[in-house]
């Protein structure tokens, strides 16, 4: 709701545009993506950590073995996460004032939902790598600090330093402002009149200003679901190998 009221039609842009609104838009795919993934990576940890107690004492008595625990624990944050992503995006998709096409607001929908799952699934990694809760939080936080400064929104892609750009392309949240902001202009006919006096279409500006190109924006959700998948291999590894409990 906050959000709503906050940013109340600022995608709501016709005819031409300057380059503070275009970035005010990608300003706030980044807000929006970056606070709902932290809220939920440290949300999730002090849950996590009690499901994690009970798992090692009783699978120091043989009841649980690492495969069955690990997947239900996955499996029932699913449905929540879903409706956390409902939730968000019903609500500032439209106040918001985004393009009304059904399958820019569905690819909007499973793109915020897959990064919520990223972020989710890697503060639940963190809590079964970590010995404590007070060390997965800090962790966590610096991770997600990383995230924030490497989402391709404070630093560009097409203007970071070339040694840095690697660290770009590794962070989940320039997947996904990437993704939304190429899918919402899609097609777009809106123009962009930059400083330097030239009137170009919000694609191309897009490309010039944050390399994004729309020809990855299909292979986003692939490359978060990889995030996902990679932090519970990443978990699964931890809980096998990684021991914290005392006799």
């Amino acid at each position: 709701a906050i959000y709503s009221v906050t940013f109340l039609n600022l995608a709501s842009i016709s005819g031409v545009a300057s380059e503070t609104e275009i970035l005010s838009v990608v300003g706030f795919l980044f807000s929006v993506a970056n606070f709902s993934g932290v809220f939920t990576a440290l949300g999730v940890q002090g849950c996590t950590k009690l499901e994690m107690d009970l798992y090692q004492r009783e699978r120091a008595s043989n009841y649980y073995s690492i495969f069955p625990w690990l997947f239900s624990s996955t499996l029932i944050e699913l449905p929540w996460l879903f409706i956390q992503a409902v939730v968000i995006i019903v609500i500032t998709y439209w106040s918001v004032g985004f393009d009304s096409v059904p399958w820019k607001f569905f690819y909007f929908l499973l793109v915020m939902y897959l990064n919520i799952v990223s972020y989710c699934f890697m503060g639940q990694l963190f809590v079964y790598g970590t010995p404590n809760l007070i060390l997965s939080q800090m962790i966590t936080s610096n991770i997600c600090q990383l995230f924030a400064i490497f989402s391709g929104f404070l630093a560009p892609y097409a203007t970071a330093p070339s040694g840095w750009r690697w660290m770009l392309r590794i962070t989940p949240t320039y997947w996904t402002v990437y993704g939304l902001s190429t899918a919402q202009y899609q097609g777009s006919e809106i123009m962009v009149s930059t400083r330097v006096n030239a009137t170009v279409s919000v694609t191309d500006y897009l490309e010039t200003a944050y390399g994004y190109n729309e020809s990855l924006m299909w292979w986003v959700p692939l490359i978060l679901l990889a995030y996902c998948i990679s932090s519970k291999f990443l978990s699964f590894m931890a809980l096998t190998f990684l021991r914290f409990t005392k006799r």
